[in-house]
């Protein structure tokens, strides 16, 4: 059980106990399910009650064919009554439905929320509009203000309020009332300059969150005094999150003003929420579509000589924007050429989000082009430059898709190169496409670390030339199967081509087997008790790429906090074999795209025009809709399921210590 307390424009929960819970019960078929707030004071409990609740369609193989399993419980769910211990409640309550409808305006203001909601619901479904002054009364002179609460949207739910009424109520000693107030005023706007004027005088009500619903409620004014007001409120409330999200609620029309004010208020000033502010403006102004706007912004970026967080912000912003309206404004060549010049003359701090924006323009193919990628050429061939200078160099040479650098790559995934070259080279090889010669990278295999082999195996699964090859190499013997990732080989498993299923399949051995043999290794450390220490260490290393623990990590898959409870040996088999039991939410998608390659990962978010992805490290990857070819649901998780080859049996032992310590 959790306490609400406000935070800024949103409420923070806290643990009524840190060491207890509310409910608990050492039945394994408890599911509690469901809260409801009843009216005789207590609350009640919805208990699924079953010994599984996994749906077949992510659980495991042995329960799908309508499983026993699945139906034990079905008959034993139950419903609990909880209340305070010697307050027993009442059993015979009046019928509401049967009160009439002065009764029920005197319980508006009822200490039970099951009452006043009732009350307020049975009213509006009778349209008594008889009770309006016992309404206005009750607004006007209740001590409760949960009665004055309920009144306002009784009256707003009878087609009966009125400006006056809202005049009264911005002035109401409660903050909660007066934050409902400006909600409603809403339906005035058009019709009275006096609410209009009052809630901008609201401005500087002491309550957070009243100042956050006047900023909301203002992007609907478009005077001077208005738009004054919401620059006010997002500058003082900046580092709430949700402040600069509301001041670009207002129409769109606003980005280009706000994104002026931002860099003479902001641009000296690093913090989260200037952050997230330029990021926001930049997104809004890549999703308007206007060339006008964009090609100024791009002429400015090199032009401004302040520091370059928020530069690099509004880059990232523009670019998602971009993206997710399916824009083809970039792929004009006057604004392709103004990208690169940023790329060219970026400082290292812009380089990488400048190297995104080129990859989402493209290149328009002149002189000026062929000599900026010679020279990039010559940079990524340098092994006395830093490398990362000579990594985003190469990644630019793989973006122009010049075939004529294929060569150079070749180079560059030889042992002697370091590593992060080596990577930035194959990836480029990637996006040149088809005319490598695939066997270079078979007979480089075993000289590749597991991190360079990583990104050769996602190179060969772009496209049949490469997955034939790569099949090839493993029938050969060339490639061992235990050097390829479980990603890897799940993509050769789910491959629309039956015959490369069944090659990957009996290449590969991957079957039911030798995943519980996996499992029988490790469960000899069940009743081990692991150092917590270093099991932390492992939980950064591996976990905390995709999962949250005690606030530790990134929120791409369920947070860990949630499983401290599972008994170990379950807990084990679900870390070591998560493909038997994924939450639906949790889901791995499959993306094919027209223009090649595969994209795979958790659904976050669409647009009419995009869908994006969630990978981990919580990136994300936009995909435009009609770039879509094939789009369907794995029925593998999205965690690594050869985690073994990654985590020692005693290292999983100091990891489930750390997962189930206190």
């Amino acid at each position: 059980m959790d306490f609400w307390t406000e935070n800024g424009s949103t409420f923070t929960a806290s643990r009524v106990s840190k060491d207890s819970e509310f409910l608990a019960s050492t039945d394994n078929w408890f599911r509690p399910v469901f809260f409801y707030n009843g009216p005789d004071g207590s609350i009640y409990l919805v208990d699924y009650y079953r010994e599984m609740i996994e749906h077949p369609e992510w659980a495991s193989s042995n329960y799908h064919k309508d499983s026993e399993d699945l139906y034990r419980g079905t008959r034993e769910g139950r419903i609990y009554k909880i209340y305070p211990q010697g307050k027993k409640p009442k059993s015979n309550l009046e019928k509401l439905s049967q009160e009439s409808s002065h009764n029920l305006v005197s319980l508006l203001g009822h200490q039970n929320a099951w009452w006043r909601k009732t009350a307020q619901r049975l009213l509006v479904d009778r349209q008594a509009k008889e009770i309006q002054p016992e309404l206005v009364e009750l607004l006007t002179s209740s001590p409760l203000p949960l009665a004055r609460l309920h009144a306002l949207w009784t009256l707003e739910g009878l087609g009966l309020l009125a400006p006056e009424m809202v005049l009264t109520a911005f002035s109401d000693i409660n903050p909660g009332v007066r934050e409902n107030a400006v909600i409603l005023s809403e339906l005035f706007l058009d019709e009275s300059n006096e609410v209009h004027k009052t809630i901008l005088g609201l401005a500087t009500d002491p309550s957070q969150r009243v100042r956050f619903q006047v900023l909301l409620t203002s992007g609907f004014l478009t005077s001077l005094e208005a738009q004054t007001i919401r620059d006010q409120l997002l500058f003082e409330g900046i580092e709430d999150p949700w402040v600069p999200i509301a001041a670009l609620s207002a129409s769109s029309d606003e980005a280009p003003r706000l994104l002026e004010l931002a860099i003479s208020h902001l641009a000296k000033k690093d913090s989260d929420g200037a952050r997230l502010l330029f990021r926001m403006i930049g997104s809004v102004l890549g999703a308007r579509q206007n060339k006008v706007e964009i090609v100024g912004l791009l002429t400015r970026i090199p032009r401004e000589l302040s520091l370059d967080w928020w530069k690099s912000e509004l880059l990232k912003g523009l670019i998602r924007g971009t993206r997710v309206s399916a824009s083809t404004l970039f792929s004009e060549k006057d604004v392709q050429k103004q990208i690169l010049e940023i790329f060219m003359d970026a400082s290292a701090g812009l380089r990488q989000v400048a190297l995104e924006l080129v990859q989402l323009a493209g290149f328009p193919e002149d002189t000026h082009t062929s000599h900026l990628l010679k020279q990039a050429a010559m940079v990524a061939a340098n092994p006395n430059l830093e490398p990362k200078l000579r990594n985003e160099s190469i990644q630019l040479l793989g973006i122009s898709k010049k075939t004529e650098y294929l060569s150079l790559f070749g180079e560059l995934i030889k042992p002697t190169v370091p590593e992060s070259i080596q990577v930035s080279a194959i990836q480029a090889i990637g996006l040149v496409g088809q005319e490598f010669n695939w066997r270079t990278l078979i007979l480089s295999w075993k000289s590749f670390t597991p991190t360079v082999r990583n990104e050769a195996a996602k190179v060969f699964l772009k496209s049949s030339a490469g997955i034939d090859t790569l099949l090839n190499a493993l029938d050969e013997g060339v490639i061992d199967p235990l050097s390829l990732a479980h990603r890897h080989k799940r993509r050769l498993f789910r491959n629309k081509d039956p015959l490369v299923r069944k090659r990957g399949q009996t290449l590969l051995d991957e079957s039911e087997k030798s995943s519980q043999m996996v499992l029988e290794r490790y469960n000899s450390i069940v009743s081990q008790k692991g150092d917590t220490e270093k099991g932390h260490e492992v939980y950064r290393r591996e976990c905390s790429k995709c999962h949250q623990f005690r606030g530790e990590g990134k929120p791409v898959g369920p947070d860990l906090e949630t499983i401290r409870s599972r008994p170990m040996p379950i807990l084990l088999r679900d870390i070591l074999l998560p493909s038997q039991a994924i939450a639906p939410q949790y889901q791995s998608y499959v993306i094919e795209r027209i223009s090649g390659g595969i994209d795979e990962g958790i659904l976050k978010e669409q647009t009419q025009k995009a869908l994006i992805l969630v990978v981990e490290n919580k990136k994300e990857i936009v995909i435009p809709r009609d770039d879509i070819r094939r789009f369907y649901i794995s029925d593998l998780s999205a965690m690594p399921g050869d985690l073994e080859n990654f985590v020692s049996v005693e290292e999983m032992a100091h990891l489930l210590q750390f997962l189930k310590t206190k």
